[in-house]
């Protein structure tokens, strides 16, 4: 934008619950998700926001519904899957400028098997656009979800790969919220979990909404 600000641009799932190779566009900041109930929209918003600011695989935290039926794990496990281990990713692209734009891109390889009920998770940051013929690819030549390693060598000297989820949430935060302390982004993060809530209007406590957003 001609602010500087980052502003969303696309985000995008691969390999996850049924998305097999999903690119969302935003306008100029701003998504729309239409479609019947189980479609899959509320779970495009678990795979995306808040996930990728909070870096947190509770399942509780990813449902719209604050429950812990669906886990990351059943994300990539269940539905059908007869994969003995999955991989998928799930990323976020921001622009900032309108002459000349910047970009960062952050996102999480995730992958499962059916050996355990944790899910590995490995959170980057780059300034490199996905896809593309000079983008930054996240699936080999035959389709197949990168490794770790080819990830590290893909992104190279364009971004880093995180070694846990902290140092990956404070770098996004310092990133897109230059300034804002790490209180004051948990509570951002808390709105976003609040007003992603399906039905909000119908369950609505002024005092609670008054609380988060102040």
């Amino acid at each position: 934008t001609s602010s500087g600000r980052w502003t969303p641009s696309r985000a995008g799932i691969i390999n996850i619950w049924r998305y097999y190779d999903e690119v969302f566009t935003v306008h100029e900041g701003r998504l729309l998700l239409r479609g019947p109930n189980g479609s899959g929209k509320s779970k495009a918003l678990e795979l995306l926001l808040p996930f990728l600011f909070d870096a947190n695989l509770r399942a509780s935290r990813l449902s719209t519904f604050g429950t812990g039926e669906r886990t990351m794990h059943w994300n990539l496990m269940g539905e059908g899957n007869s994969a003995t281990t999955r991989v998928g990713y799930v990323w976020l692209e921001f622009g900032s400028g309108a002459a000349n734009p910047a970009w960062l891109t952050c996102g999480c390889r995730l992958q499962a098997s059916t050996h355990t009920t944790t899910v590995h998770a490995d959170y980057f940051v780059t300034s490199r656009r996905v896809g593309g013929p000079s983008g930054l690819p996240l699936v080999n030549e035959a389709g197949q979800p990168l490794t770790k390693a080819a990830l590290t060598e893909a992104i190279g000297e364009h971004g880093v790969v995180y070694p846990n989820a902290g140092d990956y949430r404070t770098a996004v935060r310092q990133a897109l919220f230059p300034g804002l302390t790490e209180p004051r982004y948990d509570a951002l993060i808390t709105a976003l979990l609040q007003l992603r809530m399906p039905k909000l209007s119908q369950r609505l406590d002024p005092a609670l909404l008054s609380g988060l957003l102040s």
